[in-house]
C-alpha cells in the first residue's frame, strides 16, 4: 500500500497536481511508519520533501525532511537511493543558498552512480552541479560539467536532459545563434508539458525561459527588449520563491534589468504573474512568446546565412522511473 501511495504522489507532482502529491506523499509516510520499513520511509521522507521544495518553495522544510530521508539510507546503503538523497538534499541546499554543502551532496551523488552505474542519475546531477558552478562564476568547470551531462544525455536519448543542458551552456557562451535555438526549442518543450499536462519539465522550463528572455539575440533597432522584460517578470511572480540559486542564475539579473523599467509597470507585471496558476501561465506563454519571434522554426535564424539551417525538437517526452 505505501508503495503504490508513494507511486501515486510521484505521478500527481509530475503531472501538477501539487496539494494532491503532498497529500498523497504524508499518507505513504505514515503507512510506511506503522509498518517500520525504513526504505520506504526514506523514500517517502524524499518525496514529500521534493513536493515542498519544487512545488511550494519550503526549501529548509524539504531540506530536514530529506535530511532525514539521507541518513536513513546511507545506512541501508542501497547506492540507488542514496544517489537520488544526496542529488535531492544537494539541490535543496543550492535553493537555500549553501552552495559549498550543495556542491559536496551533488559531487557524492556523481561519485555514487559512477560506481553503481546509474548513468541517467549521473547526468541529473551533473546538469545540477552546473547550474551551480555557473551561479557561483565558476564558468569554465560548469561548462565542462554540463558539457560531460549534455554528452550521457545525447547517448540515453534524453531530450528533456539535452535541452536544460544545452540551455544553460547556452547562456554561458551568450551567441546570437544558439539563444535563438534554444528559444525554438523551449517553446517546443513549453508546448509539449502544456499539451501533456506534464509539470516535469515544465517547472524547469519555465526558470530557464526567463534566463533567455533577459539573454535577447541581437535586435533591430525599435524591437521591444521591454516586452521580453515584462514578460520575464511574470513568470518570476510564479516561479520566485526565494530560491537563492535562482536568485543568482537569473533573477538578480532580471530585478537589475526591471530597475530601468517605471516603478508601477513592474509592480504590476509581478501581480500578474502571481496571480496565475500554472497552467494559466503555460497559456499565456504558449500566446505571448510567438509575438516575440519564439516557437516560429519556419522563419528565418537571426544570421542563419551564416549558420545555416535549424529545425526545431519535437515536444520532449517527461522523464519516467526516475524520482529526482
Amino acid at each position: 500500500m505505501a508503495a503504490v501511495t508513494l507511486t501515486a504522489s510521484i505521478t500527481a507532482r509530475y503531472q501538477g497536481r501539487l496539494e494532491e502529491s503532498l497529500r498523497l506523499g504524508e499518507e505513504c509516510l505514515e503507512i510506511s511508519q506503522k509498518i517500520g520499513n525504513r526504505s520506504l520511509i526514506a523514500e517517502a521522507l524524499g518525496d514529500l520533501g521534493m513536493s515542498h521544495g519544487r512545488g511550494f518553495g519550503r526549501y529548509a522544510q524539504a531540506y530536514d525532511l530529506q535530511d532525514q530521508g539521507l541518513a536513513i539510507v546511507a545506512d541501508l546503503g542501497n547506492p540507488w537511493q542514496l544517489s537520488n538523497a544526496y542529488y535531492r538534499r544537494g539541490e535543496l541546499a543550492a535553493h537555500l543558498g549553501n552552495f559549498k554543502a550543495a556542491e559536496d551532496d551533488l559531487r557524492q551523488a556523481v561519485a555514487v552512480d559512477l560506481e553503481s552505474g546509474y548513468r541517467l542519475n549521473i547526468a541529473y546531477a551533473l546538469t545540477a552541479l552546473g547550474q551551480l558552478l555557473t551561479a557561483v562564476g565558476e564558468q569554465a568547470e560548469a561548462r565542462r560539467v554540463l558539457s560531460q551531462a549534455l554528452s550521457i544525455c545525447r547517448e540515453l536519448d534524453h531530450p528533456d536532459g539535452m535541452l536544460m543542458c544545452t540551455t544553460y551552456l547556452t547562456l554561458l557562451e551568450k551567441n546570437s545563434s544558439s539563444l535563438w535555438k534554444a528559444e525554438q526549442q523551449l517553446f517546443e518543450i513549453l508546448k509539449g508539458s502544456y499539451e501533456r499536462q506534464a509539470w516535469v519539465p515544465y517547472d524547469l522550463v519555465l526558470p530557464a525561459i526567463v534566463a533567455l528572455l533577459v539573454e535577447p539575440p541581437e535586435m533591430s533597432d525599435g524591437e521591444p527588449v521591454s516586452d521580453r522584460l515584462i514578460l520575464a517578470i511574470e513568470i518570476a511572480g510564479l516561479v520566485d520563491r526565494g530560491s537563492r540559486l535562482r536568485q543568482r542564475l537569473i533573477f538578480d539579473h532580471l530585478n537589475e534589468l526591471a530597475a530601468n523599467l517605471p516603478p508601477d509597470i513592474v509592480t504590476a507585471a509581478k501581480e500578474r504573474g502571481r496571480q496565475l496558476d500554472w497552467w494559466p501561465m503555460a497559456a499565456h506563454l504558449l500566446a505571448e512568446l510567438p509575438r516575440l519571434g519564439w516557437g516560429q522554426p519556419e522563419a528565418e535564424e537571426p544570421g542563419a546565412k551564416e549558420f545555416g539551417e535549424v529545425s526545431a525538437r519535437p515536444p520532449a517526452t517527461p522523464p519516467t522511473g526516475q524520482n529526482k
